[in-house]
């Protein structure tokens, strides 16, 4: 649940830093706003998110239309998001309609936000993750505050958190299945990419995470940083850049190394912009990461498997790790191998391919 805005402690110091978040909800008007606090006795900023408000007996109402709608919501294959909108808002109608629910229209737009923000969004997350300004989104457990990596107040606490243990777990198990994946006791971690191309690593339960199910989503630009970005930040010089334009060209291996959220892949995926367009490239990763503009681009991704593992490889059925992926693509006799992220067995034939005069490209955790 959101706070409200009108519950604000004294000891809150507003910035007047209020954000509307239109554009990307397809809404007209402006249904939900993020406003920059700054706590003068914790000395800190808090990221609050604000939502149309509701009154009690407006949200028993709103939660019986969603649990109705599951029963009248048909599978159908939809070429926009406007064509999910207008078939879910229809449905909604139908009913309420049918359920004899008399709503002003006033209240009737606020419920629209919620219905579209919980079947077609990300539920209580969806306004951080509409927020361009966002990094990473961090959910500890039951009862904490989610955590947002700003990119201007780094991280902050916010108004948001799931009160029940049973919600966050559904939520875990719905945003996983969002993914198209799966997580349950048995398998109660798991990585994946959502349908923005954001990266998720969830788990449920106190089986891995003792304080409850948790998940973190680290969104990225939709548009990548180029190497002009760069240069610009203040990240590379100008003489670096044209060493590693011109490296790149003459099909130089390089391994990118860094800490966590140093900008590794941002500045691996800057500097695969110099590989001329006609080249084949073939990328290998776990999460869908790499973002590049050539047509003649390979992305493979592993994927899990299920049952047993085997009793002499470990591996269960059908799975594909990054080893497998990067032995098929040398047989597909690209100009460049892109490994997104070295961690294991994978590390001896990226060296291979390298000794081989493959050009290859990969990150390393410094």
């Amino acid at each position: 649940m959101a706070i409200s805005k009108k519950d604000v402690p004294s000891r809150l110091k507003l910035l007047n830093l209020v954000f509307p978040m239109v554009k990307k909800e397809g809404f007209k008007m402006p249904y939900s706003f993020v406003r920059i606090i700054y706590d003068t006795i914790n000395s800190e900023y808090i990221y609050e998110v604000i939502e149309p408000p509701l009154s009690d007996e407006e949200i028993k109402i709103l939660e019986e239309l969603k649990a109705h709608m599951v029963e009248y919501l048909e599978i159908k294959e939809f070429e926009s998001i406007e064509e999910r909108k207008e078939y879910l808002f229809k449905t909604a109608e139908k009913v309420r309609d049918d359920l004899n629910i008399a709503l002003d229209a006033v209240v009737w737009d606020r419920m629209k936000y919620y219905i579209y923000r919980d079947f077609i969004g990300y539920g209580l997350i969806q306004v951080p993750m509409i927020d361009s300004e966002v990094e990473d989104i961090s959910c500890d457990g039951v009862n904490i505050p989610i955590y947002i990596y700003h990119r201007m107040y780094g991280s902050i606490k916010s108004n948001l958190m799931f009160q029940k243990e049973e919600n966050l777990d559904n939520y875990v198990i719905w945003i996983v299945q969002k993914s198209g994946k799966h997580i349950s006791i048995s398998s109660p971690m798991v990585d994946a990419s959502l349908p923005d191309g954001s990266r998720l690593q969830a788990t449920l339960g106190k089986y891995v995470t003792k304080r409850g199910s948790s998940f973190t989503i680290r969104r990225f630009k939709p548009n990548p940083f180029t190497p002009i970005d760069l240069i610009r930040f203040k990240t590379m010089s100008r003489e670096m850049m044209a060493y590693l334009w011109l490296a790149v060209e003459n099909g130089m291996s390089i391994i990118v190394c860094g800490g966590t959220a140093s900008g590794k892949t941002t500045t691996l995926n800057a500097i695969l912009l110099f590989i001329p367009p006609n080249m084949k490239i073939v990328s290998i990763e776990d999460t869908r990461e790499l973002n590049l503009p050539h047509e003649n681009w390979i992305p493979s991704l592993t994927r899990e498997g299920v049952g047993e593992p085997h009793p002499v490889t470990g591996k269960k059925p059908g799975e594909i790790d990054m080893f497998d992926l990067l032995k098929a693509a040398l047989r597909q006799r690209p100009q460049y191998i892109m490994v997104g992220e070295v961690r294991g067995a994978e590390a001896y034939t990226v060296f291979q391919a390298m000794a081989t005069g493959k050009t290859c490209f990969t990150t390393f955790h410094a």
